[in-house]
C-alpha cells in the first residue's frame, strides 16, 4: 500500500455473535489525486450488518444475529456522523447508547456525559481538525415495556436477555480527502475509503483594489462600513501581504488568486493587456479547472460588473469600467479558448454580468465564485467615475452590496472573502473573512497571501492542492474549531 493509513474502522464487534462471523473492517486513506466518493455500502449477512458512507454521512446499522432476535425488540441501532454538521444522531435502540472518541494516540478526548436515548444526538465540541476513532455502545431495550432479568439465560426458550453491540469507526471532523474507488461487497477485511463532507457549502469572493491595509483599517472617514460594520461581527488579517513587488500591475496578481503564480510554461503575465493568442496561458494548474475535473459536483462562477455588448460573453475585451485585467479566468486557454475568444461557449457558461449582489443570490449558487465590482466601485477609479474618493466609493458599494451576500452565507454556511490585490505603497492589504462560523471580531496575526486564498477555496471544495500553494496558511484561524476543514 502506497498512502498512509490513519486508522482502521473495526465493526461488527456484537456480543451474541458465533466466533466465525465475518468482521467488516476498512482503513482510511489520504488520496487528494482521486476521485470523490459518492457512496459505498459494506455489508455481512452473517453480521446483519451494513455500514453506508453517502455525501460524507456515516450510518452504522447494526444489528443481532438471527438466533438472538426476539419478538418487539428493535434490531437495529442507525448511527449517523454528520460530518456536515458535526454530531452524531442515532434511531433504533431505545435503552443505553453511549459513545467514546479517542484521538490518534488512542486518549480519550471526548464522550457523551449521560446515557441517551432513542433519537438522540451527540456533538463532540472542542475537537480540531483530525482523525478520530469513536466506540459506541449500545444495549438494546424495547420502549413499550420495561425489561426484565436482564442477562438470563439466553438458552431457556422465551427468556429476556440482554442485548448490546459496541462498534468502532473511524470519522474525520469535517475532513477534506477524496476516494481512489468505490467498493462494495459482503467481505472481512474490506477496505474502505472515504471522503467526508466540509461544513461550508459555499466560497464567495469580493476583490477589491490598490489600497493598502493602513488605508481600511482605522480609516472610518472613508470606510466606515468594512470599519464598523463588518470588522466588529467577523474577521481580519493584519498580515496579509502581496506576493509580488509593488511595481508589478493587477493583471499578474489576478492570475496568481487563481493559480498561486503569475509565471507560466508558456507565458508570464507581467501587464494589463486584456486575453490574447500571446497574452494567455495553457496551464491547467489552476482552480476553475480543479473544479471543473471535480466530480464531488463543485462548480464556479466569475461575476463581472459592466458587462456588455463590447466586453463580449466571454468578457475578454476592455470596455467602460469594465476590465479583463481583473477577471482571471479569461487569461486560461482551457476557460476562454486558444486564441482566447468573446463568444467561448464554456467561458460564457461561467460568467454572468454583475449587478447586484441580490441577484447573485436570487439564482442558483455556485460552490465558488468569484465577484469583481467595476472599477468606479473597487477602490481603483477611473475617468469618469462619479466619486474621486475611490476607497469611499468602494466601501459604499460593499455597504448597498454585501448584505444581502451576508445573509445568504449565514443562512447557507457560505464564507465571503473580501481581499484587495495589491497595495499603494506597502505590501500589505486588507483582508476580511465573513461567514456563520467566523470567530466575531477576530484578528488574525497568521502570514496570508493571495495563495491563502486557493488553498482555502481547495479545503473547502476538498480538491487536491496545486504545488504552488501548499506551503501557505491556510484560513482555518478564522473559524470557530470544527467548523473549517
Amino acid at each position: 500500500m502506497n498512502r498512509a493509513v490513519f486508522f482502521s474502522i473495526v465493526t461488527a464487534l456484537l456480543f451474541g455473535i458465533d466466533a466465525g462471523a465475518d468482521i467488516i473492517s476498512g482503513f482510511v486513506y489520504s488520496a487528494a489525486d482521486s476521485t470523490p466518493l459518492n457512496q459505498v455500502r459494506v455489508s455481512s449477512d452473517t453480521a446483519h450488518f451494513t455500514f453506508t458512507i453517502a455525501d460524507g454521512s456515516f450510518t452504522l446499522n447494526t444489528g443481532v444475529a438471527i438466533s438472538v432476535r426476539f419478538p418487539g425488540l428493535p434490531e437495529k441501532l442507525d448511527l449517523r456522523w454528520n460530518s456536515a454538521g458535526g454530531y452524531f444522531s442515532w434511531a433504533g435502540y431505545s435503552g443505553i447508547v453511549s459513545i467514546q472518541i479517542r484521538n490518534a494516540t488512542g486518549a480519550l478526548v471526548a464522550q457523551t456525559s449521560s446515557d441517551r436515548c432513542e433519537g438522540s444526538k451527540y456533538s463532540p465540541s472542542g475537537l480540531p481538525h483530525g482523525f478520530y476513532a469513536a466506540t459506541v455502545s449500545a444495549e438494546g431495550r424495547t420502549s413499550t415495556k420495561k425489561i426484565q432479568n436482564i442477562g438470563t439465560n439466553p438458552g431457556v426458550p422465551g427468556a429476556l436477555r440482554k442485548i448490546a453491540a459496541i462498534d468502532t469507526l473511524t470519522f474525520v471532523k469535517v475532513g477534506y480527502f477524496t476516494t481512489t474507488r468505490v467498493v462494495s461487497g459482503s467481505q472481512s477485511g474490506l477496505l474502505v475509503y472515504m471522503q467526508p463532507l466540509a461544513k461550508i457549502k459555499c466560497v464567495f469572493v469580493v476583490a477589491m483594489e490598490n489600497t493598502d491595509a493602513s488605508q481600511i483599517y482605522g480609516n472610518r472617514a472613508s470606510a466606515p462600513y468594512l470599519n464598523d460594520s463588518i470588522a466588529p461581527k467577523y474577521g481580519r488579517a493584519t498580515a496579509f501581504a502581496d506576493q509580488l513587488p509593488l511595481a508589478i500591475v493587477s493583471e499578474p496578481h489576478y492570475v496568481w488568486m487563481e493559480a498561486g503564480t503569475n509565471v507560466f510554461a508558456d507565458y508570464t503575465f507581467s501587464n494589463d493587456n486584456d486575453p490574447s493568442a500571446t497574452v494567455s496561458t495553457n496551464s491547467t494548474a489552476h482552480l476553475a479547472t480543479q473544479i471543473r475535473n471535480a466530480t464531488n459536483g463543485a462548480t464556479w462562477m466569475s461575476y463581472q460588473e459592466g458587462l456588455n455588448a463590447t466586453t463580449g460573453t466571454c468578457p475578454i475585451v476592455t470596455s467602460g469600467f469594465y476590465a479583463p485585467k481583473h477577471d482571471p479566468f479569461v487569461f486560461f486557454q482551457d476557460v476562454s479558448g486558444n486564441p482566447p475568444s468573446r463568444t467561448n461557449v464554456y467561458c460564457t457558461a461561467h460568467h454572468k454580468a454583475l449587478t447586484t449582489l441580490a441577484a447573485v443570490v436570487a439564482g442558483p449558487i455556485s460552490s465558488y465564485n468569484f465577484i469583481t465590482p467595476n472599477q468606479c466601485n473597487d477602490m481603483h477609479g477611473q475617468t469618469g467615475c462619479p466619486n474621486s474618493n475611490t476607497i469611499r466609493s468602494g466601501d459604499d458599494w460593499l455597504r448597498a452590496n454585501l448584505p444581502p451576500l451576508i445573509a445568504f452565507v449565514n443562512a447557507n454556511e457560505g464564507v465571503i472573502f473580501i481581499t484587495w490585490d495589491e497595495g499603494v505603497s506597502t505590501s500589505l492589504m486588507a483582508f476580511y473573512v465573513v461567514g456563520p462560523n467566523v470567530k466575531a471580531g477576530y484578528t488574525s496575526t497568521l502570514a496570508y497571501t493571495h495563495s491563502s486564498i486557493i488553498k482555502s477555496v481547495e479545503r473547502i471544495l476538498q480538491l487536491p492542492i496545486l504545488p504552488t500553494v501548499t506551503s501557505v496558511n491556510d484560513f482555518a484561524d478564522f473559524f470557530t474549531p470544527g467548523n473549517f476543514p
